[in-house]
């Protein structure tokens, strides 16, 4: 084994997984196939919309939307352009704990389409005009969510129960916040968040450990070691009982309910999990 072979090893309990360390200490896991000839990859970064500013929701979201809008020597649609001549699919999200991403790519073009992933990670623009563009794209949204009961219930009952907590407040902030959002500010929040430091990726598809690892550390190598978070609080459910009524003038009713449940740290965790999709099918 040479010095810079991935090391690599296989869970007991789940046989076709392979647990990748690369030169550079990055951690993946794999599943190789070649069914067909496809390569698939996903990943996660600690911190997302938990990290957002107070007076600034939103921010981690609209800095994933612009991450694929232009990078290295690619304008936005440059970029778009790269991608989509070579059937690759590119994209970025933030949920309240993570950044993530996601890559698919026919497996001949790999090195490519992890060369532009690479770019958007690294180098993306972030430029005025494009954060404008898709700034208004969310503020669309926005005010479509602003008449659908569903999202209205939800944003009601996170703010109910979470009051005093970044949990309360809305992933993709709201009309006034959005409008405030501007290209330093999502400078500012990409040195923070998108780092090395709990870094998760899973690839599944036709590519072998030790290609990945050579990708992976050419890919995520050059970020940041360490990400800067602010730490979030643990969660104290508020206004159990309570029952509020939003108003709206629509012929169906939505209602959203809770109360607090056990822990992820929690030995019953997975059993509650298992009784959740049997009731429920996931979403009770």
């Amino acid at each position: 084994m040479t010095a810079h072979a991935p090391i690599v090893t296989i869970a007991s309990r789940a046989e076709h997984v392979q647990r990748i360390k690369t030169p550079a200490g990055l951690e993946a896991w794999l599943v190789e196939s070649h069914a067909v000839p496809l390569v698939a990859l996903e990943f996660a970064i600690l911190g997302g919309a938990s990290q957002d500013p107070r007076e600034k929701p939103g921010l981690a979201t609209l800095l994933a939307a612009t991450l694929d809008e232009g990078a290295g020597p690619y304008d936005a649609r440059g970029f778009h352009r790269a991608i989509d001549d070579l059937a690759i699919h590119i994209g970025f999200g933030a949920d309240r704990d993570a950044i993530s991403g996601h890559l698919q790519t026919l497996s001949r073009n790999v090195d490519k389409a992890f060369g532009l992933l690479k770019l958007a990670l690294n180098d993306a623009r972030l430029e005025a005009g494009d954060v404008a563009r898709v700034r208004s794209q969310l503020a669309a949204e926005l005010k479509r969510d602003a008449n659908d009961p569903d999202s209205m219930a939800s944003k009601a009952f996170r703010e109910a129960a979470f009051p005093n907590h970044p949990y309360g407040r809305p992933v993709r902030g709201d009309l006034a916040s959005i409008d405030t959002l501007t290209r330093e500010d999502l400078i500012a929040m990409r040195e923070r968040l998108i780092a090395r430091r709990d870094l998760k990726i899973g690839v599944v598809g036709a590519i072998d450990a030790t290609t990945l690892s050579d990708l992976l550390d050419a890919t995520f190598g050059g970020l940041a070691l360490q990400n800067d978070l602010a730490p979030v609080a643990e969660i104290e459910v508020a206004n159990v009982g309570m029952r509020q009524v939003v108003e709206l003038d629509v012929p169906q009713s939505t209602i959203r309910f809770g109360r607090p449940s056990i822990t992820k740290h929690d030995p019953d965790y997975y059993a509650v999990v298992v009784a959740n999709h049997i009731l429920g099918g996931g979403t009770f």
